[in-house]
């Protein structure tokens, strides 16, 4: 049976999500979801017209600002939609026959993970010609459009298995999902909370002290996006990257430091799910 082309979990999953049932039978909701679209509706048309009648600096600034939206809703809706992932699959007790059937572990967890992390590009599908309009507008290349996407892409995969994990780990899912944003919450502001800290005490007990940033501030994504951005526009889009962005520190390493560190954790969440799924149940 196929991971991808012929998998249960993947399907079920997708479908799920889709389904508008309980958005219809909560009537607060809809009516917050509905006027939320039309003023999203607004702004959308107004910024198409803004980018055909303003300048070049201002579609780079209309560029820069959306990716960091988009990055935003990534971290926070990559964890918030995987926390829920298995905790909902123990709590209506269906967990158990999951883990017992033919499927294997890669089948279960990479279709949990594929179907709910599918969620999180439907605002970038919303933004899109927004997005590209402003490239074109601003002068951005293909390939830091490209390139941008493909960041997006890896750190709302981490982030995903970060909820994921958590969902695999604890036992209910107001649980996992408070872990998961707590942890996402950190790594976006936590860290440079930390790095300023850690600046101000190795500031004090060093006499010859010169700064740089802590490795710690490197996970951060916003962080490593305006590195990513300096490496592909040395000259910055917008507010973000640009000469002296990071200061002394070199935007390369920091990219390859969070690319690989983001690769490495994704698989290594994955393989200790994978390890521990035929006990998950019995765990529970």
């Amino acid at each position: 049976m196929g991971i991808l082309t012929d998998n249960p979990v993947l399907r079920r999953e997708v479908r799920a999500r889709l389904r508008l049932r309980r958005l219809t039978a909560s009537k607060p909701l809809a009516w917050i979801v509905g006027l939320t679209s039309l003023v999203i509706v607004y702004f959308y048309i107004k910024g198409l017209i803004a980018i055909g009648r303003g300048d070049t600096q201002t579609a780079r600034e209309l560029w820069a600002y959306l990716l960091l939206s988009l990055l935003l809703l990534v971290v926070i809706l990559a964890p918030a939609l995987l926390s829920t992932a298995i905790t909902q699959e123990r709590e209506q007790q269906t967990w158990e026959a999951l883990t017992t059937t033919r499927l294997t572990a890669a089948e279960v967890l990479l279709g949990k993970w594929l179907a709910r992390l599918s969620l999180t590009g439907l605002p970038l599908l919303v933004l899109l010609p927004f997005l590209i309009g402003c490239a074109v507008r601003g002068g951005v290349g293909i390939s830091t459009n490209l390139s941008a996407l493909l960041f997006l892409a890896l750190t709302a995969g981490f982030y995903g298995v970060l909820g994921l994990l958590c969902s695999f780990l604890a036992r209910r899912t107001v649980t996992a999902t408070v872990a998961a944003l707590t942890i996402a919450i950190f790594l976006c502001v936590g860290t440079p909370i930390l790095a300023a800290l850690t600046a101000e005490y190795v500031r004090a007990a060093s006499t010859d002290y010169s700064y740089r940033d802590p490795v710690v501030l490197w996970i951060n994504p916003f962080y490593a996006l305006t590195a990513f951005l300096s490496v592909l526009e040395p000259h910055g889009v917008g507010m973000i990257g640009g000469p002296g962005a990071l200061g002394p520190q070199p935007p390369g390493s920091v990219v390859a430091f969070y690319l690989i560190t983001s690769l490495l954790a994704i698989a290594a969440g994955l393989s200790f799910m994978a390890a521990r799924f035929r006990h998950a149940a019995r765990d529970q």
